[in-house]
C-alpha cells in the first residue's frame, strides 16, 4: 500500500471516529418554581444514571435554573431538594446523544 493511501485511510477512520463522539452525551436544564410560580433558587439538583451510578449534584442559580451539560446518555433519575419543600423524584429521563432536554419542576 502507497503511503499517501495509508495516510489517507487513516484520515478517514479518525473522522468517523470523532463524528461517533459527538453523540455520547446530552444535557439536561430547566427552571425549579415554588407553588406561587416565583423561581427558586439554591436548591439542591442531583442527576443519577440509573445504569451505571455516575452522580452528579449543582445549586440551581438566582433565577431557579439549573444545567448539566455533557452528561453520558442513559436513563436518569433526579432528585430536587430544598429546605420546606418536599422532595422532587422524577425518574425514567432518557438521554440520548446530543439531546438538548428542559424541564419544569414546580415544588410543592
Amino acid at each position: 500500500m502507497k503511503f499517501h493511501t495509508l495516510r489517507g485511510a487513516i484520515l478517514g477512520l479518525l473522522m468517523v471516529a470523532c463524528a461517533f463522539a459527538q453523540f455520547t452525551t446530552a444535557s439536561l436544564s430547566g427552571s425549579l418554581l415554588d407553588p406561587s410560580g416565583a423561581s427558586l433558587p439554591d436548591a439542591q439538583v442531583t442527576v443519577r444514571n440509573v445504569d451505571t451510578g455516575f452522580t452528579l449534584t449543582i445549586k440551581s442559580d438566582s433565577a431557579g435554573a439549573f444545567r448539566f451539560s455533557r452528561l453520558p446518555v442513559g436513563t436518569y433519575q433526579m432528585t430536587v431538594e430544598k429546605p420546606g419543600f418536599t422532595t422532587y423524584v422524577p425518574s425514567g429521563i432518557q438521554l440520548s446523544g446530543n439531546q438538548n432536554e428542559t424541564l419544569s419542576v414546580t415544588m410543592r
